[in-house]
């Protein structure tokens, strides 16, 4: 009988932290003494959320014995997308009240509570946002045209990064 080889004080080559991609995560490694490269079989555990993933590497062939080691699996960048559609509204109606606007902007692939933040600088005082992301034309604003920069941040979550977008929104009261 061939004498199997022990791999379990051996070196793991390749083992390295990893992002969220949503399905199982593996790895590409290497087991090695130095000399000689391993024939291995790997088993994981906790390898798809952020967090610690395990692998667990099996001798196969003419090596025997284990070795377990664990790596980070890191958040993700969100890939949020965020439109502005230009908006008109008549003056008559803006005359006698404040006049929500109609989807002026979309948000698409956002993770996690999104918050809504007037940008100052190049906003008009005519233009008002709830944390919601409701956009509204105050009462008996002039005609003219007007713009509402905000700032959009998707909070994230377990296994995404928070996100933020500045946009804006053009107004044209006639």
């Amino acid at each position: 009988t061939v004498k199997k080889i022990d791999i379990s004080g051996w070196q793991v080559r390749g083992l390295t932290d990893q992002t969220y991609t949503g399905k199982k995560i593996t790895q590409s490694i290497k087991v090695t003494n130095g000399k000689r490269t391993a024939t291995v079989k790997t088993s994981y555990k906790n390898n798809i959320n952020v967090g610690k993933a395990t692998i667990t590497i099996t001798g196969t062939g003419f090596f025997t014995g284990r070795i377990v080691r664990t790596f980070k699996i890191k958040k993700a960048t969100q890939k949020m997308t965020v439109i502005s559609i230009a908006k008109t509204v008549k003056y008559s109606a803006v005359k006698k009240k404040a006049q929500p606007l109609k989807k002026p902007i979309f948000v698409l692939k956002s993770i996690g509570k999104l918050t809504y933040t007037r940008v100052k600088k190049g906003s008009s005082k005519y233009l008002t946002v709830s944390k919601n992301g409701k956009i509204s034309l105050k009462k008996k604003t002039p005609r003219g045209k007007y713009k509402l920069k905000l700032k959009i941040i998707a909070k994230g979550d377990k296994n995404y990064k928070s996100c933020s977008k500045t946009v804006t929104v053009n107004v044209q009261v006639k």
